[in-house]
């Protein structure tokens, strides 16, 4: 999806864009299936074969965001891309870049990983958001606190491989039992038939493949969800959340919300964990109204554009 976001961004500048991918991928993100982008699906056994990436998209500049590619990929496409970005929020390996966007970090982390030369775009001010989000801030900040029922969205990506859906679904059933609930998951969802069974239980909204988290971010009063781009885009129109990490890669994302108080962080999730502090948000509407203006002080949704 950030890659998706800095596409159409480029694009609004004449530029022309390409995605190369597996079938996977397109398959697990319906929203990169859609975009009117030339695609070229890569072999399952090819996605690290830079000769595969040239047939497919040889380019005047390419951008590399997978936690599975390093310096030798990216020094094998030097001879067909101008220009070399790199994506990436761990910083444990080697690259050849040009450029290289980390939107929780900072420069200091790649030292000796990236050429002296390549210019950092570093913290949230980078993060690659769809523009809609920008142009919804406008409308939702500051947030209101005097609705009479509360919204709380669940969002822990398309596929919720932990089915971390579902339990929250349970602890809302006990802890927020009179909240309006929205429910996201994409069409892949391993345990998709499992969450919708819960949600008609439970008399929830599910709302699978969706095309507009930035209404349902807007409506929402608290979010629960899993941290990476989503995490971003519920700062940039500041809503409170209670945000899990759910894989290495989101932990330096999880550390930049924790320190500035943008969202409650659980680095050790449990359902009882999870319990706590959904109960502590939805009775303190003064923590809420503060968590939101520090995650909309912390990324404004333009990072697609200064990048560009």
């Amino acid at each position: 999806m950030r890659c998706l976001a800095l596409a159409d961004s480029l694009v609004r500048d004449g530029w022309d864009c390409a995605f190369a991918a597996t079938a996977e991928t397109f398959d697990v993100v319906p929203a990169l299936a859609a975009a009117a982008h030339r695609h070229a699906v890569l072999d399952p056994e090819d996605w690290n074969n830079p000769a595969a990436a040239k047939e497919a998209a040889a380019c005047d500049f390419l951008v590399v965001d997978h936690y599975g590619l390093a310096r030798d990929y990216e020094a094998g496409c030097r001879g067909w891309a101008g220009s070399i970005l790199v994506l990436d929020d761990l910083a444990d390996r080697p690259h050849d870049c040009d450029f290289l966007l980390d939107s929780a970090g900072d420069a200091a982390r790649y030292h000796g990983l990236a050429p002296p030369e390549c210019r950092m775009l570093m913290g949230p001010t980078h993060a690659l958001l769809a523009r809609d989000f920008a142009t919804a801030r406008r409308a939702v900040l500051p947030r209101a606190e005097d609705r009479a029922t509360t919204r709380i969205l669940v969002a822990f990506g398309a596929a919720d491989t932990e089915n971390m859906t579902g339990d929250a679904l349970a602890v809302l059933s006990e802890v927020a039992p009179d909240a309006e609930v929205d429910i996201v998951l994409g069409p892949a969802a391993q345990h998709l038939d499992a969450v919708r069974a819960s949600v008609d239980a439970a008399s929830a909204e599910l709302h699978v493949g969706t095309k507009d988290m930035v209404g349902l971010m807007a409506r929402a009063d608290i979010a629960v969800g899993a941290i990476g781009v989503t995490a971003w885009e519920r700062c940039c129109l500041g809503l409170p959340s209670v945000a899990v990490v759910a894989a290495d890669n989101q932990r330096q994302t999880a550390l930049c919300l924790a320190k500035s108080g943008a969202a409650t962080v659980l680095d050790r999730y449990s359902p009882d964990s999870l319990a706590d502090e959904l109960s502590r948000l939805c009775a303190d509407p003064e923590a809420r109204a503060a968590m939101s203006r520090r995650a909309a002080a912390l990324c404004d949704g333009r990072g697609a554009d200064r990048v560009r």
